[in-house]
């Protein structure tokens, strides 16, 4: 499914890309504004490598003031957020009916998908993924980003097994005249904090929460609260840890205190506090921030890892596009970005080949 016919790509501009540069190999995701292709680089740079292209429909954000701020916020949230933890840019552009981020493309599929897989990790298996998730959080936190959406289906695997959080449309970036506080209810239900179900102010603590419950999901296969209501209902406490270990249970307990000021990693240490629990003595964070970890799984990159059911979605789905108007239009105006526009800007480099065992 070329998307390139009849264009010399040999004569396009590379610092100004658009849908020209690149080949759709096939739909690999969809969402409620668009869809997720793994499409070809036809150009340089990196011409010849596979990145993920998000195409949402302009119509989708037209009337609607906060769908159109997750775009930007996205956008802004994948530029800025330099990290091999996160899911980076490398470039984004518009025609007249479509915004698109080109992303990293992630042959591993989602968390999710591994649980209905194997249905639930190891402790090792988890504590390695676990700390993986943690340190692009961290990242996030210390550019004054929170999250709002960690769960399975939002972590990713890349062909190696090293994990990358995605799907930032609900993220927030906390400002300063603001006191780094925020409000909102973001988030998927079962996974939200209570200070975001009681429609208090919060930070980061939001993350720390979510956190607690995805590392719950990972070990046991399923949530531990069905949803916001049992969350408040049960105060926290989730109705088993059967085959959990104690220092587990410990740290998940922590991480899913009611009070923030009880929440480990919530302080002024931030996430060093939650590194330094027993439940993580077997990581080296130094060694795994650099990628010179081995992750205890690797994706078998021949098969789709991924439901497969997205490329009939789309042949039944798909209609033709229309563009908005040209007063519309100035809403998208500097949605452009390169990454390679100058070289401190592009993304981090692609990890070493002298990964050494984990835990």
């Amino acid at each position: 499914m070329g998307c390139v016919l009849g264009v010399n790509v040999d004569k396009l501009d590379p610092n100004d890309v658009d849908l020209r540069h690149f080949e759709v190999v096939r739909v690999v995701g969809r969402g409620g504004f668009g869809k997720v292709s793994a499409v070809k680089k036809l150009t340089e740079p990196r011409k010849g490598e596979m990145f993920a292209m998000k195409a949402m429909e302009k119509k989708h954000f037209v009337g609607s003031k906060k769908h159109l701020d997750f775009a930007w916020i996205e956008r802004d949230v994948l530029s800025k957020t330099k990290s091999r933890f996160v899911l980076n840019l490398h470039w984004s552009f518009q025609d007249k009916t479509s915004i698109y981020l080109i992303m990293d493309f992630m042959r591993g599929g989602d968390l999710s998908y591994y649980l209905s897989q194997f249905k639930k990790m190891d402790e090792d298996t988890c504590s390695f993924y676990s700390a993986e998730i943690m340190l692009g959080l961290e990242d996030m936190h210390r550019h004054n980003m929170v999250y709002r959406d960690l769960k399975p289906a939002n972590v990713l695997l890349d062909e190696r097994g090293h994990a990358r959080l995605s799907d930032f449309g609900i993220a927030c970036i906390l400002e300063k005249d603001e006191g780094h506080m925020t409000t909102g209810s973001a988030g998927t239900q079962g996974y939200q904090a209570p200070e975001v179900i009681d429609r208090k102010p919060y930070n980061h603590s939001v993350d720390v929460f979510s956190f607690g419950i995805t590392l719950y999901q990972l070990l046991r296969g399923t949530r531990p609260f069905k949803d916001n209501k049992e969350i408040q209902t049960l105060k926290c406490v989730p109705s088993t840890f059967k085959g959990v270990s104690a220092d587990a249970k410990d740290l998940i307990l922590k991480l899913m205190a009611p009070d923030v000021k009880d929440r480990i990693g919530c302080g002024s240490e931030m996430w060093d506090e939650v590194k330094r629990h027993p439940f993580y003595k077997g990581i080296d964070w130094e060694k795994l921030s650099k990628y010179e970890l081995k992750p205890p799984f690797q994706p078998d990159v021949e098969r789709a890892n991924f439901p497969v059911d997205y490329e009939l979605e789309d042949l039944l789905l798909s209609t033709k596009k229309e563009p908005v108007t040209d007063a519309q239009q100035e809403m998208f105006k500097g949605f452009e970005y390169n990454a390679y526009a100058t070289t401190d800007s592009a993304p981090p480099s692609p990890p070493p080949d002298n990964e050494t065992p984990g835990s």
